[in-house]
């Protein structure tokens, strides 16, 4: 039987393809589905609504390496813009952020921040809640945001 180099890899490529192919379908069989991770790169603008002070602008500029989310954030809220640093992380499209107030407020209170991404709307959306944490006296607000990938 003679195979020249081009009908070898084309074999080649037929089954790797069926593998792949394969162990996929096995996977979805056993209620598996293959993992995929939104990306949350770029800049994020949109308002955020904190329980009795109203609403107003909030932008989240992110990085992604992997799952791992960094990046800067401004949210205003009553009187005071808070700025500050983002970190994080990211699994499908459920981020779980912590907010790290730098500057902007005379409290610098920090926040836990959960948010789900649909990278299905044009432009991708994200929708989220945040709880702030710090002073027990200034550190009270909670509320939730809706911000759109520019």
């Amino acid at each position: 039987m003679n195979l020249s180099i081009k009908r070898v890899t084309a074999i080649f490529a037929a089954s790797s393809m069926l593998s792949a192919l394969l162990c996929v379908t096995a996977a979805r069989a056993q209620g598996v589905e293959p993992s995929t991770t939104s990306s949350v790169t770029g800049t994020w603008t949109g308002t955020d609504t904190e329980g009795g002070k109203g609403s107003g602008p909030m932008m989240m500029v992110l990085t992604q390496s992997g799952k791992g989310i960094g990046g800067t954030f401004s949210v205003t809220s009553g009187t005071d813009t808070p700025v500050g640093n983002v970190t994080g992380s990211i699994s499908k499209d459920k981020l779980k952020l912590t907010f790290l107030t730098t500057s902007g407020s005379n409290h610098l209170c920090d926040a836990k921040v959960l948010a789900t991404v649909d990278e299905t709307a044009m432009p991708p959306t994200m929708r989220g809640t945040f709880q702030a944490y710090g002073s027990k006296k200034h550190c009270k607000g909670k509320g939730n945001f809706d911000l759109t990938q520019q």
